[in-house]
């Protein structure tokens, strides 16, 4: 349909003329939506619904723009929150799993892990925060 350098110029005059496509508007939503649902829903098919369209479609749409899936966005913003949590919290991890909604820890370790490169534990160590443990 557009030649890459077509598709620059229109979105460079759509910057221009503040103009923003309905599917920007569209992950601005889901932005917004995971920000303050990603404790409670992991389930990409609740966003879909929340904004009226099939997963599929908010799927190809997220990849389009992002080059992610809503699932690789929520996971995302589950293991943002883990970090900072670990950073800043005297939380334990079995905690942190409990408040991030994550049921099961050894996933949650292993996933940790190959997004940020270290176990959540290693990655405390690091950070040098003080863990209060809790039974």
């Amino acid at each position: 349909m557009f030649e890459d350098s077509e598709k620059k110029e229109f979105f460079a005059r759509c910057q221009q003329n503040n103009f923003i496509s309905a599917e920007l508007k569209l992950l601005n939503r889901l932005d917004q939506l995971i920000e303050v649902n990603f404790k409670l829903h992991k389930d990409c098919n609740y966003y879909a619904s929340c904004l009226s369209i099939s997963l599929k479609v908010l799927n190809r749409i997220t990849m389009h723009n992002r080059g992610l899936t809503v699932f690789s966005m929520v996971q995302a913003r589950i293991y943002k929150e883990a970090v900072a949590l670990l950073r800043e919290s005297s939380m334990s991890i079995k905690q942190i799993n409990y408040e991030l909604g994550v049921d099961d820890p050894a996933y949650f370790s292993r996933r940790f892990k190959m997004l940020v490169g270290c176990s959540p534990s290693e990655f405390r160590k690091v950070v040098g925060v003080k863990i209060i443990y809790a039974g």
